[in-house]
């Protein structure tokens, strides 16, 4: 059955990618929620795995691809990276403060929760600075699969 539906599964997510257009039908879907574990709370939404998307994953495979290969992560960037992760991330800020610590010198640490950021950003100044500052443009591509 897959051997029949993933040509077609994959042409019309390349379409969607090429025309930066997703159907009416991507946006809709039954969602089963996974607890993380069978004997947390199940009326804490916190206790669930989170949905993702096939075109989201595709699409962010593309960029992670093109920012690897042009070298244009910051230093210090953790998120979709090939052994970084947010245990590498806090090991370097304790690095950072230990050593500014050793140096006899204050620290500071402020935490942001941007967790939601991504739904408050305005599209045309994140567009424009992904052109301007990565060098995406145009559509995501094609042939992505």
């Amino acid at each position: 059955m897959l051997e029949y539906l993933l040509p077609l599964i994959t042409a019309i997510i390349n379409k969607s990618l090429v025309e930066s257009k997703v159907l009416l039908s991507f946006k809709k879907a039954i969602i089963r929620p996974l607890l993380k574990k069978p004997n947390l709370d199940k009326e804490e939404l916190k206790n669930y795995r989170p949905v993702s998307k096939i075109l989201e994953k595709l699409v962010t495979k593309r960029l992670e691809t093109h920012l690897s290969s042009h070298k244009l992560h910051d230093n210090l960037q953790s998120a979709y990276r090939i052994r970084y992760s947010t245990e590498t991330a806090l090991l370097n800020v304790h690095h950072d403060i230990a050593e500014a610590l050793d140096r006899t010198c204050m620290a500071a640490l402020v935490l942001l929760d941007l967790s939601a950021a991504f739904n408050v950003i305005d599209h045309k100044i994140l567009q424009t600075r992904l052109e301007h500052s990565f060098g995406v443009t145009g559509s995501p591509g094609s042939s992505l699969i």
